[in-house]
């Protein structure tokens, strides 16, 4: 009796475990795959909004899911999102220190499109419109230098929803997103000479996309998706 117990146990476990994985609330776990001979290499950087978090069936929805659906198979793209990262070294969470930094540049991407900016938000991260340019800086020349000498996409974060009159979550702040981070992002893009993707405008009037008022939901992320995949094709990326 005590096998069937613990049998069933486990498969209360398990069965927990990949529901919550199914809802992006896993964040250690990937499932990338290794590309084969003559795909396209797609590396989706960036936060927790990139990894889906929360997000219902993650597997299938998060924005780099369904990007590699779009795609189609002659694509390998693959999510490098972390949960909680952030541009800033000086940030709790530096995207340049975890693992799927160096994971995303060994990968050898063709194709990058990243995103960051929404957790330097954080009054304990922001150390201003600079600093973040600064940092975002950083990482594109990163990108860029690869010997794959990828086409890098920067992606403006998307606005953050206040839900119900309550504060925005997570301590993000809205108004520096729209006012400081946003526009930093473009103005990158023009110096450094690398298209931007401006998600915020897709997104700002589609509050229903934020389950949470910070994290698509399937809608959401398929309203990204269409977005990246259009501007692919008209640059003939696809």
């Amino acid at each position: 009796m005590g096998w069937i117990i613990a049998a069933g146990v486990l498969m209360a476990a398990a069965a927990g475990l990949w529901i919550t994985m199914q809802h992006g609330c896993l964040p250690f776990v990937r499932l990338n795959r290794k590309p084969r001979e003559g795909q396209i290499r797609v590396a989706c950087v960036g936060d927790s909004i990139t990894y889906g978090y929360g997000i219902r069936n993650w597997s299938c929805n998060s924005y780099p899911a369904q990007l590699g659906h779009w795609l189609g198979d002659g694509y390998c793209v693959q999510n490098f999102g972390v949960c909680g990262a952030t541009a800033s070294l000086q940030g709790d969470l530096p995207y340049e220190k975890e693992a799927a930094y160096r994971e995303s540049l060994a990968f050898r991407p063709e194709i990058v499109l990243l995103m960051l900016g929404t957790n330097d938000s954080k009054p304990n991260n922001y150390r201003g419109q600079e600093a973040y340019a600064e940092d975002m800086k950083r990482i594109l020349a990163a990108y860029r230098a690869l010997p794959s000498r990828p086409r890098v996409y920067l992606l403006t974060p998307p606005p953050a929803f206040s839900v119900n009159g309550n504060p925005v979550a997570f301590d993000i702040r809205a108004d520096v997103i729209e006012n400081e981070l946003r526009p930093a992002v473009k103005a990158l893009s023009n110096t450094e000479e690398v298209p931007c993707i401006d998600l915020y405008a897709v997104c700002e009037n589609r509050s229903e996309w934020f389950w949470d008022g910070v994290h698509p939901n399937a809608d959401g992320a398929k309203g990204i998706t269409e977005t990246i995949t259009a501007y692919l094709k008209q640059e003939q990326q696809v």
